[in-house]
Protein backbone atom coordinates (compact mmCIF):
# COMPACT_ATOMS: atom_id res chain seq x y z
CA UNK A 1 0.00 0.00 0.00
CA UNK A 2 2.61 2.30 1.04
CA UNK A 3 5.08 2.12 -1.89
CA UNK A 4 2.33 1.45 -4.66
CA UNK A 5 2.27 5.31 -5.40
CA UNK A 6 6.28 5.02 -5.73
CA UNK A 7 6.61 2.02 -7.90
CA UNK A 8 3.60 2.38 -10.11
CA UNK A 9 3.07 6.29 -10.64
CA UNK A 10 6.44 8.29 -9.96
CA UNK A 11 9.10 5.41 -10.91
CA UNK A 12 7.04 4.85 -13.86
CA UNK A 13 6.60 8.58 -15.40
CA UNK A 14 9.04 10.41 -17.39
CA UNK A 15 10.17 12.80 -14.60
CA UNK A 16 10.31 9.69 -12.16
CA UNK A 17 13.71 8.50 -13.90
CA UNK A 18 14.94 12.18 -13.39
CA UNK A 19 14.00 13.58 -10.59
CA UNK A 20 16.08 12.94 -7.00
CA UNK A 21 14.01 10.81 -4.54
CA UNK A 22 14.46 9.14 -1.21
CA UNK A 23 12.39 6.53 0.41
CA UNK A 24 11.29 6.87 4.54
CA UNK A 25 9.94 4.58 6.82
CA UNK A 26 6.83 4.86 8.31
CA UNK A 27 7.58 2.34 10.93
CA UNK A 28 4.86 3.92 13.04
CA UNK A 29 1.61 1.46 12.94
CA UNK A 30 -1.59 4.10 11.05
CA UNK A 31 -3.63 4.63 13.92
CA UNK A 32 -7.76 4.75 14.40
CA UNK A 33 -7.92 8.39 13.58
CA UNK A 34 -10.96 8.82 11.51
CA UNK A 35 -13.24 11.40 11.31
CA UNK A 36 -15.87 9.43 13.03
CA UNK A 37 -16.28 9.44 17.09
CA UNK A 38 -14.65 5.82 17.65
CA UNK A 39 -14.64 4.32 20.81
CA UNK A 40 -15.14 0.72 19.99
CA UNK A 41 -11.46 -0.93 20.06
CA UNK A 42 -7.59 0.25 20.57
CA UNK A 43 -6.12 3.20 19.20
CA UNK A 44 -3.78 0.87 17.10
CA UNK A 45 -5.11 -2.50 15.52
CA UNK A 46 -3.77 -5.13 17.38
CA UNK A 47 -3.18 -6.85 13.45
CA UNK A 48 -1.37 -4.19 12.51
CA UNK A 49 1.39 -4.68 14.89
CA UNK A 50 4.24 -5.53 13.57
CA UNK A 51 7.25 -5.68 16.06
CA UNK A 52 10.64 -4.90 14.89
CA UNK A 53 14.08 -6.39 15.15
CA UNK A 54 17.28 -6.21 13.67
CA UNK A 55 17.17 -9.12 11.16
CA UNK A 56 13.56 -7.68 10.44
CA UNK A 57 15.48 -3.96 9.98
CA UNK A 58 18.00 -5.59 7.65
CA UNK A 59 15.45 -7.16 5.55
CA UNK A 60 13.92 -3.33 4.91
CA UNK A 61 17.26 -1.73 4.57
CA UNK A 62 17.99 -4.84 1.88
CA UNK A 63 14.60 -4.51 0.29
CA UNK A 64 14.90 -0.45 -0.34
CA UNK A 65 18.65 -1.27 -1.06
CA UNK A 66 17.76 -3.56 -4.19
CA UNK A 67 14.48 -1.51 -5.68
CA UNK A 68 15.56 2.05 -4.93
CA UNK A 69 19.53 2.76 -3.79
CA UNK A 70 20.25 1.25 -7.13
CA UNK A 71 18.69 4.11 -9.21
CA UNK A 72 21.54 6.77 -10.35
CA UNK A 73 18.43 9.34 -8.99
CA UNK A 74 18.02 8.40 -5.86
CA UNK A 75 19.28 10.79 -3.01
CA UNK A 76 23.04 11.07 -1.70
CA UNK A 77 23.77 13.21 1.38
CA UNK A 78 27.90 13.41 1.34
CA UNK A 79 27.85 10.43 -1.59
CA UNK A 80 25.78 8.09 0.64
CA UNK A 81 22.14 7.14 0.19
CA UNK A 82 19.55 8.90 2.04
CA UNK A 83 16.86 6.93 4.10
CA UNK A 84 15.08 8.29 7.12
CA UNK A 85 12.75 7.17 9.49
CA UNK A 86 9.64 8.43 10.31
CA UNK A 87 9.22 8.02 14.20
CA UNK A 88 12.86 7.84 15.41
CA UNK A 89 11.47 7.73 18.85
CA UNK A 90 9.22 4.70 18.74
CA UNK A 91 12.43 2.97 16.99
CA UNK A 92 14.51 3.66 19.79
CA UNK A 93 11.54 2.62 22.15
CA UNK A 94 10.97 -0.60 20.63
CA UNK A 95 14.07 -1.69 20.01
CA UNK A 96 16.46 -0.22 23.02
CA UNK A 97 19.58 1.41 22.43
CA UNK A 98 21.62 -1.28 21.81
CA UNK A 99 19.31 -3.55 19.52
CA UNK A 100 19.26 -0.13 17.82
CA UNK A 101 22.88 0.28 17.10
CA UNK A 102 23.23 -3.76 16.20
CA UNK A 103 20.18 -3.10 13.82
CA UNK A 104 21.96 -0.11 12.29
CA UNK A 105 25.59 -1.82 12.17
CA UNK A 106 24.19 -4.87 10.81
CA UNK A 107 22.16 -3.05 8.15
CA UNK A 108 25.24 -0.81 6.85
CA UNK A 109 27.52 -4.03 7.22
CA UNK A 110 25.03 -5.82 4.89
CA UNK A 111 25.30 -2.79 2.27
CA UNK A 112 29.34 -3.01 1.96
CA UNK A 113 28.97 -6.50 1.96
CA UNK A 114 26.54 -6.07 -1.35
CA UNK A 115 28.86 -3.54 -3.06
CA UNK A 116 25.69 -1.46 -2.71
CA UNK A 117 27.39 1.89 -1.09
CA UNK A 118 26.76 3.55 2.52
CA UNK A 119 23.34 4.63 4.23
CA UNK A 120 23.27 8.38 5.39
CA UNK A 121 20.43 7.46 8.05
CA UNK A 122 18.16 10.08 9.23
CA UNK A 123 16.10 10.65 12.75
CA UNK A 124 12.69 12.39 11.94
CA UNK A 125 11.74 14.05 15.12
CA UNK A 126 13.27 12.09 17.83
CA UNK A 127 11.53 13.42 21.32
CA UNK A 128 13.56 15.22 23.89
CA UNK A 129 14.10 11.85 25.74
CA UNK A 130 15.22 10.09 22.41
CA UNK A 131 17.41 12.81 20.75
CA UNK A 132 20.49 12.56 23.19
CA UNK A 133 20.59 9.14 22.07
CA UNK A 134 20.34 8.99 17.95
CA UNK A 135 24.07 9.46 17.48
CA UNK A 136 25.15 6.69 19.57
CA UNK A 137 22.41 4.98 17.66
CA UNK A 138 23.89 5.23 14.46
CA UNK A 139 22.16 7.93 12.74
CA UNK A 140 23.67 10.50 10.53
CA UNK A 141 21.48 13.51 11.12
CA UNK A 142 18.22 15.24 12.31
CA UNK A 143 15.34 16.38 10.82
CA UNK A 144 11.55 17.11 11.13
CA UNK A 145 8.33 16.37 9.19
CA UNK A 146 5.94 19.37 10.55
CA UNK A 147 7.61 21.72 12.79
CA UNK A 148 5.41 24.79 13.19
CA UNK A 149 1.89 24.75 15.97
CA UNK A 150 3.23 24.36 19.62
CA UNK A 151 0.77 21.10 20.26
CA UNK A 152 0.32 22.25 23.99
CA UNK A 153 -0.60 25.93 23.22
CA UNK A 154 -3.55 28.15 22.04
CA UNK A 155 -5.87 26.64 20.14
CA UNK A 156 -5.14 29.05 17.00
CA UNK A 157 -1.44 30.35 16.36
CA UNK A 158 -0.49 32.72 14.08
CA UNK A 159 1.45 31.64 10.84
CA UNK A 160 4.16 33.98 11.17
CA UNK A 161 5.23 33.95 14.83
CA UNK A 162 5.05 30.24 14.95
CA UNK A 163 7.38 30.29 11.98
CA UNK A 164 9.63 32.05 13.81
CA UNK A 165 10.06 30.58 17.20
CA UNK A 166 10.38 27.14 15.64
CA UNK A 167 13.53 28.84 13.49
CA UNK A 168 14.88 29.77 16.40
CA UNK A 169 15.06 26.02 17.59
CA UNK A 170 17.12 24.66 14.57
CA UNK A 171 20.42 25.46 16.76
CA UNK A 172 19.21 23.55 19.81
CA UNK A 173 18.10 20.64 17.85
CA UNK A 174 21.51 20.05 16.29
CA UNK A 175 23.19 20.98 19.67
CA UNK A 176 20.88 18.21 21.75
CA UNK A 177 21.48 15.75 19.11
CA UNK A 178 25.35 16.26 18.04
CA UNK A 179 24.27 15.74 14.57
CA UNK A 180 23.59 17.78 11.41
CA UNK A 181 20.31 19.73 11.60
CA UNK A 182 18.35 19.54 8.24
CA UNK A 183 15.80 21.82 8.68
CA UNK A 184 12.07 21.62 7.48
CA UNK A 185 9.70 24.21 7.03
CA UNK A 186 5.65 23.87 6.57
CA UNK A 187 2.88 26.36 4.29
CA UNK A 188 0.38 25.63 7.33
CA UNK A 189 -1.28 23.29 9.96
CA UNK A 190 -4.84 22.38 10.17
CA UNK A 191 -5.78 19.00 10.91
CA UNK A 192 -9.47 19.50 11.69
CA UNK A 193 -10.56 17.57 8.40
CA UNK A 194 -9.48 14.61 10.03
CA UNK A 195 -11.50 14.81 13.03
CA UNK A 196 -15.01 14.75 14.13
CA UNK A 197 -17.28 17.91 15.46
CA UNK A 198 -16.82 17.53 19.01
CA UNK A 199 -17.70 21.27 19.56
CA UNK A 200 -16.13 23.08 22.69
CA UNK A 201 -15.50 20.14 23.81
CA UNK A 202 -13.14 18.34 21.49
CA UNK A 203 -10.76 16.08 22.93
CA UNK A 204 -6.91 17.20 23.35
CA UNK A 205 -5.05 15.63 21.19
CA UNK A 206 -4.94 15.02 17.14
CA UNK A 207 -6.18 15.42 14.90
CA UNK A 208 -8.01 18.27 17.40
CA UNK A 209 -4.58 20.08 17.53
CA UNK A 210 -4.16 23.64 17.16
CA UNK A 211 -4.67 25.21 13.73
CA UNK A 212 -2.33 27.87 12.45
CA UNK A 213 -3.81 30.92 10.88
CA UNK A 214 -2.96 33.72 8.45
CA UNK A 215 -0.46 31.68 6.54
CA UNK A 216 0.27 33.21 2.82
CA UNK A 217 2.90 32.51 0.05
CA UNK A 218 4.94 35.48 0.68
CA UNK A 219 5.41 34.37 4.86
CA UNK A 220 6.11 30.78 3.61
CA UNK A 221 8.54 32.44 1.11
CA UNK A 222 10.20 33.87 4.14
CA UNK A 223 10.29 31.08 6.24
CA UNK A 224 12.00 28.83 3.26
CA UNK A 225 14.20 31.29 2.50
CA UNK A 226 15.75 31.15 6.67
CA UNK A 227 15.66 27.53 5.93
CA UNK A 228 17.72 27.86 3.28
CA UNK A 229 20.26 29.98 4.90
CA UNK A 230 20.45 28.08 8.07
CA UNK A 231 21.30 25.05 5.84
CA UNK A 232 24.07 26.80 3.83
CA UNK A 233 25.38 28.12 6.83
CA UNK A 234 25.91 24.58 8.55
CA UNK A 235 26.14 22.66 5.55
CA UNK A 236 27.67 24.69 2.75
CA UNK A 237 29.05 21.07 0.70
CA UNK A 238 25.15 19.48 0.82
CA UNK A 239 22.41 22.33 2.27
CA UNK A 240 19.28 20.58 2.41
CA UNK A 241 16.15 21.51 3.42
CA UNK A 242 12.66 19.79 3.75
CA UNK A 243 8.88 20.80 3.00
CA UNK A 244 6.35 19.22 4.54
CA UNK A 245 4.50 18.52 2.11
CA UNK A 246 3.63 18.64 -1.62
CA UNK A 247 -0.38 17.28 -0.78
CA UNK A 248 -1.31 16.81 2.59
CA UNK A 249 -4.50 18.62 2.35
CA UNK A 250 -6.07 16.78 5.42
CA UNK A 251 -3.57 18.65 7.67
CA UNK A 252 -3.51 21.87 5.79
CA UNK A 253 -0.19 21.80 4.62
CA UNK A 254 0.57 21.63 0.79
CA UNK A 255 2.10 23.24 -1.76
CA UNK A 256 -0.15 22.27 -4.73
CA UNK A 257 -2.76 25.06 -6.36
CA UNK A 258 -5.57 25.73 -4.43
CA UNK A 259 -8.68 28.10 -5.00
CA UNK A 260 -6.92 30.42 -2.81
CA UNK A 261 -3.82 31.80 -3.76
CA UNK A 262 -3.42 29.56 -7.10
CA UNK A 263 -0.01 28.46 -7.83
CA UNK A 264 1.55 30.85 -4.94
CA UNK A 265 3.01 28.17 -2.75
CA UNK A 266 4.87 26.40 -5.53
CA UNK A 267 6.08 29.79 -6.68
CA UNK A 268 7.34 30.81 -3.22
CA UNK A 269 9.83 28.16 -3.45
CA UNK A 270 11.00 28.65 -6.75
CA UNK A 271 11.34 32.62 -5.48
CA UNK A 272 13.08 31.42 -2.28
CA UNK A 273 15.59 29.11 -4.15
CA UNK A 274 16.03 32.12 -7.07
CA UNK A 275 16.71 34.74 -4.09
CA UNK A 276 19.11 32.32 -1.99
CA UNK A 277 21.77 31.68 -5.29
Amino acid sequence: MFEEALDAGFLTSGPGAKLPFAAMWANRMPRRVLPVKRSDGPIVDPAREVPSDVADFVELIGTIARNYFTRENYLRVDGKRYFSIYDSTFFLAELGLDWARQAIEAARRWLTDQGLGELHLAAIEPSKDAIGNVRAAGFDSVTHYVLLPDWRGPKTQDYQEYATRRAAEWPHFAEASSLPYMPAVAPGWDASPRGADFGGARPDRYPWSPVVVGERPELFREALARAIAFAESTRPHDPIVFIASLNEWSEGHYLEPDQRFGYGWLEAVREAKSRAR
